[in-house]
């Protein structure tokens, strides 16, 4: 229900005179899948669902506004990550990172000039790291939230281009893109 409510939240605060926001939301598990569908159909939130791994498949690069991610982050011995039961939703890996890695990159391809990504992480997952590996990317990492519930400690890690004003770096996709709309 909370991602649900978070894309209705998008939808809703999208200035009338532009068109209605894309919103898209994915997961590697079919039902996963069919519940998040079910949950946005019971919220109004008018959103895709698309059964991939993260956005494998999706062209969407240098055009993400708004991304956010809840990943597998539990610490586990990596087999564990390999099955098809509910543990591969929480199942992280070594150090619950190897998501979380892999999708660091990611970010930095899929972020527009202005955009913004949120990633949900554990102080287990040592975020002080994830934050300085987003500085290679010419990312700048922050501390969004942090929270204790119950035996987690969350946080909420935010992830802007390092200059707003520069946007993302010279020749990357979405200065391509994005240039090859202006006049000339």
């Amino acid at each position: 229900a909370g991602l649900a409510s978070l894309l209705r939240g998008i939808a809703d605060s999208a200035p009338p005179m532009l068109p209605p926001p894309l919103l898209i939301a994915t997961d590697k598990n079919p039902l996963a899948v069919a519940c998040t569908e079910l949950l946005l159909h019971h919220c109004g939130a008018a959103a895709a669902t698309v059964q991939t791994s993260m956005t494998e498949g999706l062209r969407i690069d240098g055009v993400v506004d708004i991304g956010v991610c809840n990943p597998p982050y539990v610490p586990t011995p990596p087999e564990e990550m390999l099955g098809c039961g509910i543990e591969v939703s929480w199942a992280g890996g070594d150090r619950g990172r190897e998501m979380i890695d892999a999708l660091l990159p990611r970010i930095a391809k899929l972020l527009s000039p202005q955009g913004r990504f949120y990633l949900v992480c554990l102080a287990e997952n040592e975020p002080s790291e994830i934050l300085e590996a987003a500085r290679g990317l010419r990312l700048r990492g922050s501390i969004a939230r942090q929270e204790k519930r119950g035996i987690e400690e969350l946080l909420i890690l935010r992830f802007v281009w390092r200059s707003l004003e520069a946007g993302p770096p010279a020749g990357s996709y979405s200065t391509r893109v994005r240039g090859s709309h202006q006049k000339k």
